[in-house]
């Protein structure tokens, strides 16, 4: 079994719905991405928090074996972010953004050099990204995400990243502003021409496209009770999908239903709160369910 090293941010995030709001809730792409892949796979998580990052943040990781070793406190504050949905969670307004400690990340090393581990490179500056490719050992994969915010500002970094990537995530949004084209094959032909393999297009509540080994597959979602809160969704999928991977040594299209059933569960609670309480034996029923 493969382990995992994941970089990105561990924040304090608040959030409004139309129902329910919470403050200072431990967030960020790193700790989603770790808790969800956690469930299957040994993970790692390199980031950063202030002096205000809360013992019970730090518990969260513990609890979960998630290894903290390189989760740096600085001093200063921890990344903070908060947001706004509408009635139906079609749209999110971000409210504001603190980066805090976040601001000056450098990772100096990134621990677990062992050739077989997988690096998750989460949405953070793609000049980053670069950065800690640089500094990784050969890795069994390397896989990233990203934002619109890197697509409209740093799109020449955000290509020299690609051309080292195995595995791409991104959202139709997000692919349609990169090829500049609302086909999907288009965008697969075009984002696969900078590098990756495998791609993988979010499509929210339609499920996701898939691109590997020159297929493309579209891919069911699975069905949700009652949406909470769909913050980090998109880093529970790829947790959920790269963890099973790193378990299973399974194929890309055998792992994306194990990251819609770990997706689906985070969604249906707030914040971290409904996937601290979710096992892998979930996950699978899940999984199964929708196979049926």
């Amino acid at each position: 079994m493969s382990s995992i090293i994941t970089v990105g941010s561990v924040a304090l995030d608040s959030i409004e719905t139309h129902n329910n709001s919470v403050q200072s809730i431990v967030g960020g792409s790193a700790t989603y991405f770790s808790i969800a892949a956690s469930l299957f796979a040994s993970v790692k998580v390199v980031g950063i928090v202030g002096e205000d990052f809360p013992e019970k943040g730090i518990n969260i990781f513990k609890n979960n074996n998630i290894n903290i070793d390189n989760l740096e406190r600085a001093k200063g504050t921890t990344f903070k972010w908060s947001c706004k949905y509408n009635s139906d969670f079609s749209h999110r307004e971000t409210l504001s953004t603190n980066l805090g400690v976040f601001e000056s990340f450098n990772p100096s090393q990134i621990i677990g050099e062992e050739e077989n581990d997988i690096l998750f490179l989460a949405n953070i500056h793609p000049s980053l990204q670069k950065q800690i490719i640089n500094i990784s050992n050969k890795k069994k994969l390397i896989a990233c995400d990203t934002m619109n915010l890197w697509i409209d500002n740093n799109l020449d970094d955000l290509h020299g990243v690609l051309s080292y990537i195995d595995l791409f995530f991104l959202n139709e949004e997000e692919a349609f502003m990169m090829s500049k084209s609302t086909s999907l094959i288009d965008c697969f032909k075009h984002i696969s021409m900078l590098g990756p393999n495998n791609i993988v297009i979010k499509l929210g509540e339609r499920g996701c496209a898939v691109f590997e080994s020159g297929k493309i597959t579209k891919m069911s979602p699975h069905p949700v009770k009652t949406v909470i809160d769909p913050t980090g969704a998109g880093d529970c999928f790829a947790g959920g999908v790269l963890g099973y991977m790193a378990h299973s040594n399974s194929t890309l299209i055998d792992a994306i239903d194990y990251g819609s059933a770990v997706a689906s569960c985070a969604i249906e609670g707030f914040g971290v709160d409904n996937l601290l309480s979710v096992t892998a034996e979930d996950i699978v029923g899940r999984v199964n369910s929708l196979r049926e």
